[in-house]
């Protein structure tokens, strides 16, 4: 049993969790561009009015092909979306990444037995994660990066 899941963390909060329908054609992670757009449009930019109101941001998100459409581009660009750069297969350099890892090993421990219980799971358990474990993510994030930078391109200890 599994449910296609978007949520974003930044260092003012946490968006609502959203639950995507189905699988799309010619899409291998059962999301296309148009979905995901709708999922910033309606998800992400309301938040970030809300957390953000004049402050400058910029979006990091992975390097899926679906943000990279010439769709998802030309619609981000459009609503002003500053993204981050952000080097290919990277996702250890992307904080949400643990959150994820953190919010999957708490549903497992729920183990929800039917759709609606892993829905429930997820929401209560995204709920759960403390903006405290947020922020130690991001400040990770930001210090491997300038590891990275000044060891041009490989992280060492």
């Amino acid at each position: 049993m599994s449910v296609m899941v978007w949520g974003g963390i930044s260092w003012h909060g946490k968006t609502e969790i959203v639950f995507t329908k189905g699988f799309y054609k010619n899409s291998k992670s059962g999301i296309n561009s148009k979905v995901d757009t709708n999922i910033l449009k309606h998800d992400l930019l309301p938040f970030v009015k809300k957390k953000y109101q004049d402050e400058n941001w910029e979006f990091l998100q992975d390097n899926a092909p679906i943000h990279k459409s010439k769709f998802a581009l030309k619609w981000s660009n459009g609503n002003s979306i500053q993204f981050i750069v952000f080097p290919p297969g990277s996702p250890d350099l992307n904080p949400i990444e643990k959150i994820w890892k953190e919010l999957n090993d708490m549903v497992e421990t729920d183990n929800p037995s039917s759709l609606k219980e892993l829905k429930f799971s997820i929401k209560k358990n995204w709920k759960k994660i403390k903006m405290k474990k947020i922020h130690a993510q991001i400040r990770h994030m930001k210090a491997i990066i300038t590891k990275v930078i000044d060891n041009n391109g490989e992280f060492l200890d």
